[in-house]
């Protein structure tokens, strides 16, 4: 099956329907895993009309299994790879209110928890430092003998970026997702991608400050000379947050009109 759907050829539609329920009903029980441990987290979950926001103490699971387009412009990626082996067919987001420090112990708890509920294998991926043409975020990837998942964690900025990011590439063609993926652009078009890039960069160079800021305060037994910092790094995380929410509304206005254009994006995309 995985065969066909890589060359363009007849696949069985039946099975491969009941192959993508299978994956569904795989991370329809990780939610719920991930739900109870998180019924007793500091943090509450986000209602369908909030957002996960840096310093609202909120946070929010979604399952995400590829679509048809997603899944053959993966397994055209990774020609050799079996269709059962692509880890995420099946995908869980995790989007918390959190500094770069919680995200590790949430990753390396969520992997102790995905063992003891019966996973075979578990891997941590931490795509911070070393992004992935400006994604960042921990993966946690784990084979159940009910078939492979992978765990996004990611912080409100990472998230929003990731969102904003993902619009872009509405806009420029998905290619600009994967390395090398900005050369057929214009100038102009490359300029705006790599100015995401650098935001990017901006963004995790702010939450290692913060990161840092939020470590002194606590060795500091003096709480109220650095309390001041504190609460002032809080306020920039949210103006950051703000500019990347504004850049992603941009995009998307730019993305609906040329939605609603006599030319489709696809035809301006190539």
């Amino acid at each position: 099956m995985g065969k066909a759907l890589r060359e363009g050829e007849d696949y069985d539609t039946e099975l491969f329907a009941q192959f993508m329920r299978h994956r569904g009903m795989l991370i329809e029980e990780l939610g719920l895993i991930i739900k109870e441990e998180f019924e007793s987290s500091i943090l509450d979950q986000a209602e369908d009309n909030e957002d996960v926001e840096p310093n609202s103490n909120l946070y929010r699971y979604s399952c995400r299994p590829k679509n048809l387009l997603t899944l053959v412009e993966k397994l055209r990626r990774m020609r050799t790879t079996p269709i059962d082996r692509i880890q995420d067919v099946a995908g869980l987001r995790l989007d918390l209110d959190c500094t770069l420090e919680m995200q590790d112990t949430v990753a390396r708890r969520l992997e102790d928890v995905m063992k003891a509920s019966g996973a075979k294998r578990t891997r941590i991926l931490d795509m911070r430092a070393n992004p992935h043409n400006g994604y960042r975020a921990v993966h946690i990837h784990v084979d159940f003998p009910a078939g492979k998942a992978e765990i996004q964690i990611r912080t409100p900025l990472q998230a929003e970026w990731a969102n904003a990011y993902e619009i872009a590439a509405d806009i420029f063609g998905r290619q600009i997702r994967y390395e090398g993926g900005c050369e057929t652009l214009d100038e102009k078009d490359q300029r705006i991608v790599y100015a995401l890039h650098d935001i990017s960069d901006m963004v995790y160079n702010f939450e290692l400050s913060q990161q840092e800021v939020r470590s002194r305060h606590r060795k500091d037994h003096k709480l109220g000379a650095i309390a001041p910092a504190v609460t002032e790094n809080n306020l920039k995380i949210e103006e950051v947050y703000a500019t990347i929410s504004n850049l992603r509304r941009l995009l998307k206005e730019h993305r609906d009109n040329l939605e609603t254009s006599p030319l489709s994006l696809d035809e301006r995309k190539g």
